[in-house]
């Protein structure tokens, strides 16, 4: 994910906005406070490049029209969640059409909502989706910090003599490679009350 974590908690968002009416564009880029939802950087095009644009930047949220002058916004939204999975889409269109609605959430699409649209709704569209964004971005550091942690306390037990058949598994998950293999070299700074396996 494009998403570049500055601090321990802080995630830089990107926003697009899709639609090939220049007005519609620059009134949803220029009308909400973006930067007061947590989003830091917000781009709009018009459906020939919003494809081109998106493979460069990979932004989190995407406001999409459905229907634009040769192409709808289906596909579109499916080359994006193939590209990029976590990402929220928004599609925006003039039509209500059941078979569209029924294909964007086939694909992954979050929210499907009627034109005019109502900014309230754009907004807590946004205001969700950062806090999804950040929700995902606690669980993954949690995950980093628990990962580092079960290696570490492995590299003890083996270095003890105290690791069991089960260890030896999870050694060649974390590590790449097995303490079966002809040769294993391992390098461990330890902690200065450490004791060791004790000598035959």
């Amino acid at each position: 994910m494009s998403a570049g974590v500055s601090g321990e908690m802080e995630i830089y968002m990107k926003l697009l906005i899709v639609d090939d009416e220049i007005q519609i564009r620059e009134g949803m880029k220029d009308g909400i406070d973006w930067a007061n939802l947590g989003i830091q950087k917000v781009d709009d095009a018009d459906g020939y490049n919003a494809w081109h644009l998106f493979q460069k930047e990979r932004y989190e949220i995407v406001l999409l029209d459905i229907r634009m002058p040769g192409m709808d916004g289906i596909e579109p939204s499916r080359r994006i969640m193939d590209l990029q999975p976590e990402t929220r889409i928004m599609i925006l269109s003039g039509y209500s059409d059941f078979k569209y609605a029924q294909s964007a959430i086939q694909i992954g699409v979050v929210n499907y909502e009627l034109k005019p649209v109502n900014a309230d709704k754009v907004i807590d569209f946004v205001r969700q989706s950062v806090q999804t964004f950040e929700l995902n971005n606690i669980r993954n550091l949690q995950h980093q910090q628990y990962q580092k942690l079960s290696k570490n306390n492995l590299i003890k037990k083996l270095l003890s003599g105290s690791e069991s058949p089960e260890d030896a598994l999870k050694f060649k998950e974390y590590f790449g490679f097995s303490l079966s293999d002809p040769v294993c070299c391992i390098l461990a700074e330890t902690d200065g009350d450490f004791q060791g396996a004790p000598t035959p």
